[in-house]
């Protein structure tokens, strides 16, 4: 009897453990989404030079259609985000978003991408340190400060 109760335990935490993987990869995947959609609506011009199979250059999609699909994927990603229970998670796509915005938009102080110090800069903090602390911390199920400390030892 003990093996079995044991056995239904281990399943739940099994189920539960896929369940937040999958919160994690679905709501990063929409924010990857958003975030290239931000910079595809503000390279239009560009792209149409350099990249003319991309859907916005090609006119295949609509500036209107894209901020759309922008805002559904971001709302969507962080929905789940808060649903996840995970406050890692969730400053994860958050800062994703903020320094994603701060790379594309052309707006001052920002569009972080013609400066390659910048633009490189930003993109190691996102891959490197907000993602792998983020989902380290999502999968310890712990805050970001405590799986920092666990990793730094």
């Amino acid at each position: 009897m003990a093996w079995q109760y044991g056995g239904v335990l281990e399943l739940y935490s099994v189920v539960t453990a896929a369940l937040q993987a999958a919160k994690a990869i679905v709501s990063s995947v929409l924010m990857n989404v958003a975030i290239v959609g931000i910079n595809q609506v503000y390279d239009k011009k560009l792209d149409r030079v350099n990249k003319p199979y991309l859907p916005l250059a090609s006119g295949a999609l609509s500036s209107d259609t894209a901020l759309s699909v922008v805002a559904v994927c971001t709302a969507c990603s962080l929905i789940l985000g808060v649903l996840s229970g995970s406050s890692a998670l969730l400053w994860a796509l958050v800062l994703s978003l903020l320094l994603g915005i701060v790379y594309s938009v052309d707006y001052p102080g920002l569009r972080w991408k013609r400066s390659p110090i910048l633009a490189a800069s930003c993109v190691l903090i996102v891959r490197a340190v907000i993602v792998q602390l983020g989902f380290f911390a999502h999968a310890l199920g712990r805050s970001v400060f405590t799986a920092y400390c666990v990793m730094v030892g």
